[in-house]
């Protein structure tokens, strides 16, 4: 009890420190306001938190990594997010560490989970760290967690695993606040190569170097603290120094690269798939709304200029304009002009120049991850995402001579892509490969198998435009441009059916590598095998006349994915393998949105079907 009355009062001076300035005079900034509002307005400079940001330290998973790094995870772990408020995730983690009596008290610890907020009679969404205890300071979770953990793990509930997860954020918290996280300080000749955090047991070092490591952390803090008073950052700066000449005179660690710590705060700093993604949903939007208007002669404000004589003229025309040139003598004078600016050839043309920009820093991005983790960069569910996305504009590249509408819908597809691969319970984290990832047949059977994933997602989505058309628009009059976007969704598939053959096939060369058995009836390899087979299934169609037709084509097309979002996300977050991630409790709702999205297509379809039953056009 005395240990916290002192605690308090020390606590109670340094917040009146803060309310006061030099001068004596009350900081009316601060002082109004909530406890957030408050570590708000107390920042650490931008320039301050950049070079904390930049000192190498060692994660949970033994890479080294900067602070920055391991910043962005602790706040995307808490709180769902990279920021917290107008604070960056190393201006946040520094104001953690200086002012935890103040953070115990902040709604930081993100829940969603309602039962978890009413069992425990706590806050909805958000915790502090101090609402996890009771006043005698028993911590809430524990009678509950001892029950969670003695069952088995295919007995726990969902709210015996939010719980888990619950429990796993208060301790990264109590861990932060005790500094027993920030792995700092290198023991030289460790052949262990473990960094020792400030708040671990130090007596394995010299007496010398475990007072250096025991104080200069909480030295550094109260020149936080004194900086945020004064507003003169040099002490603090020159604390860092310190810190970090400790490191180069103690590292333990036989070639690390201060260069790939160097681009790793790039890399971080430069978000890239996160602007790839924003890039490609807006770009790939226009040159679909430019390719719309070049094909059927739209007027932006919703007037239709004008329609083709026959489908064999329009055939003709498409054909010979690989570039969507512009459709003469089919506009009426009060839409010319802006149609002319919309479906120009320099339209398309700087649209398409700006997508291959946004294409080559996305490959730069991968790049990048390749050179910081030291392997390919598509060992889990993000990395494998990031690299389809590139694979889908890929795709789309090799059909643009044909038909621009394939790369403002390959374009689209890897926005979508990249906007799924930065959802919450994604994690972007890069990890050391554990030693059966090792293996140089990964980097091709994986590579492989998502550009088939990427040229069968190309096909799905010209289907589905395809099949959008034939319910919406007059057939006889655009069959022509069904049919040629049919015929890259023929190819589309053969490229995809080639290369997931491969892939299988080099995933059975890696199993005996790593398991001593080339098939043995994985979920992951079962469902492979059936995506295959699907896929045979809908590229031969054209060989029986009956359904040599575009509609059926372009359903089975869309149908068909199914079985890659199965193969994809459904084995390795539903099924028990080895290429299994663990269960995500999020996928319901991403089912739930699949399901409604399947009840739609089949309504297109059906109205395709009608739309599409007279004008039945055979591919071969």
């Amino acid at each position: 009890m005395n240990k916290l009355l002192r605690t308090s009062l020390i606590f109670l001076t340094f917040v009146i420190g803060l309310l006061v300035d030099l001068s004596g005079q009350p900081r009316t900034d601060i002082m109004t306001g909530s406890i957030t509002d408050v570590v708000q307005k107390l920042a650490v400079p931008q320039a301050h938190a950049g070079r904390f940001g930049a000192i190498p330290v060692q994660s949970a998973n033994g890479r080294i990594i900067p602070l920055n790094t391991f910043s962005s995870e602790i706040l995307r772990k808490l709180h769902q997010n990279t920021r917290f408020g107008q604070l960056n995730a190393d201006q946040f983690l520094i104001s953690l560490l200086a002012l935890p009596e103040m953070w115990m008290r902040i709604p930081l610890i993100t829940c969603s989970n309602e039962t978890i907020s009413a069992f425990y009679d706590l806050p909805a969404n958000k915790y502090a760290y101090l609402d996890m205890f009771y006043e005698d300071g028993t911590y809430k979770l524990q009678q509950k967690l001892n029950e969670v953990y003695r069952k088995a793990p295919i007995e726990r509930t969902g709210f015996d695993k939010e719980l888990i997860k619950l429990d796993e954020k208060v301790n990264i918290l109590h861990q932060l606040f005790s500094y027993q996280l920030i792995r700092l300080f290198p023991k030289k000749d460790d052949p262990d190569q473990f960094w020792f955090a400030p708040g671990d047991d130090l007596s394995v070092f010299s007496s010398h170097d475990s007072s250096f490591i025991a104080n200069v952390f909480d030295w550094y803090l109260s020149e936080v603290k004194e900086a945020l008073k004064s507003g003169n950052w040099s002490n603090a700066d020159e604390t860092l120094k310190k810190i970090t000449t400790y490191q180069t005179a103690n590292n333990n660690i036989p070639g690390l690269n201060v260069q790939v710590i160097s681009l790793e705060l790039k890399y971080n700093k430069l978000e890239i798939f996160r602007w790839c993604k924003i890039g490609y949903l807006s770009l790939g939007g226009l040159l679909l709304l430019c390719s719309f208007i070049s094909l059927f002669g739209i007027n932006p404000r919703n007037k239709k200029i004008g329609t083709l004589n026959n489908s064999h003229r329009h055939a003709e025309l498409v054909s010979k304009s690989p570039h969507f040139q512009e459709i003469a003598g089919h506009t009426r004078n009060d839409g010319n002009a802006t149609n002319r600016v919309f479906s120009s050839p320099l339209m398309v043309n700087i649209l398409g120049v700006c997508i291959l920009i946004i294409f080559l820093f996305h490959m730069t991005g991968i790049a990048m991850r390749w050179k910081i983790g030291g392997y390919a960069p598509w060992s889990n569910s993000y990395e494998t995402m990031v690299f389809m996305a590139w694979v889908v504009v890929l795709a789309g590249w090799v059909f643009v001579r044909r038909s621009p509408v394939t790369l403002a819908l390959a374009t689209l597809f890897a926005g979508i892509i990249l906007f799924v691969s930065g959802l919450n319970w994604m994690d972007p984290q890069i990890n050391p490969l554990v030693p059966v990832l090792k293996s140089p047949w990964l980097m091709f059977h994986v590579a492989i198998l998502m550009a088939a994933y990427g040229f069968f997602g190309i096909s799905c989505l010209i289907g589905l435009c395809n099949l959008l058309l034939m319910a919406l628009l007059r057939n006889n009059h655009y069959t022509g441009v069904i049919r040629e976007l049919s015929l890259i969704n023929e190819i589309s598939l053969n490229f995809g059916l080639i290369l997931m053959t491969i892939g299988t096939f080099m995933g059975a060369v890696w199993a005996n590598e790593s398991w001593g058995r080339y098939w043995g009836w994985d979920p992951k390899e079962t469902w492979a095998l059936i995506t295959m087979i699907v896929y045979a299934m809908v590229t031969h169609l054209h060989l029986l006349r009956k359904w040599d037709n575009m509609w059926l084509l372009n359903l089975c097309s869309v149908v068909a994915f199914a079985s890659v979002l199965m193969t994809y996300f459904g084995v390795n977050y539903l099924l028990s393998g080895m290429h299994s991630y663990g269960q995500n409790d999020h996928l319901s709702g991403i089912f739930a949105y699949l399901c409604g999205a399947g009840i739609a297509i089949l309504l297109i379809a059906v109205k395709a079907k009608k739309k599409s039953a007279k004008n039945q056009i055979h591919l071969t």
